[in-house]
């Protein structure tokens, strides 16, 4: 018995390790980790395209200003990469 079925085959997955590592400064607290540069040769970033890859981000003034132009009621998020 194999351990892919159709529509999957081995050929078209990338398996990244996976690991937990202890917060700092957090006594029983971890923290997921996920090697998404390995194996070499078969990894998840070759995948992307470095055109696809770029990131810009905005300056605190321009948050300033839609905060500023935003109708009351609006939500604004926030979140860590």
């Amino acid at each position: 018995m194999d351990a892919f079925s159709s529509p999957l085959s081995a050929d078209s997955l990338h398996i990244s390790p996976m690991g937990m590592i202890p917060q700092k400064n957090k006594p029983g607290k971890w923290r997921l980790t996920v090697d998404l540069s390995s194996p070499k040769g078969n990894i998840v970033n070759d995948g992307i395209s470095s055109e696809l890859a770029s990131v810009q981000y905005s300056s605190v003034d321009c948050l300033a200003l839609l905060i500023q132009q935003s109708k009351r009621g609006a939500m604004l998020v926030k979140a860590d990469i």
